[in-house]
């Protein structure tokens, strides 16, 4: 459970820079990204608390469907970032990744 706090909490994070770095120019396409990303992270975080509850396929593939679409819409935030966030961002993606292909 630890991995799984320090993958959220660095979710969060990632959302605080997204929503207050973006310049004028950058934020038409990233506008209601971080809303996005927020609200994946969110469904991922139930998926996570369930599978714990109780670990069965069917929760199993719920967690590893959720945190998929995580990953999609992290990656896609990338372009709305500093470069320096984007390190923050992949740091994010590894370690879901790493995550949900070894939770079941």
């Amino acid at each position: 459970m630890k991995t799984v706090k320090k993958v959220l909490l660095i979710g969060v994070l990632s959302l605080f820079f997204i929503a207050t770095s973006c310049s004028e120019s950058e934020k038409a396409p990233c506008e209601g990204k971080a809303a996005e990303m927020s609200e994946a992270a969110t469904t991922f975080s139930k998926a996570l608390h369930t599978y714990s509850l109780d670990e069965t396929t069917e929760n199993c593939n719920a967690l590893k469907s959720t945190g998929k679409n995580y990953i999609k819409i992290i990656k896609e935030m990338k372009g709305c970032v500093p470069a320096s966030e984007s390190v923050t961002l992949d740091e994010l993606v590894t370690e879901t990744e790493e995550y949900i292909n070894t939770a079941c």
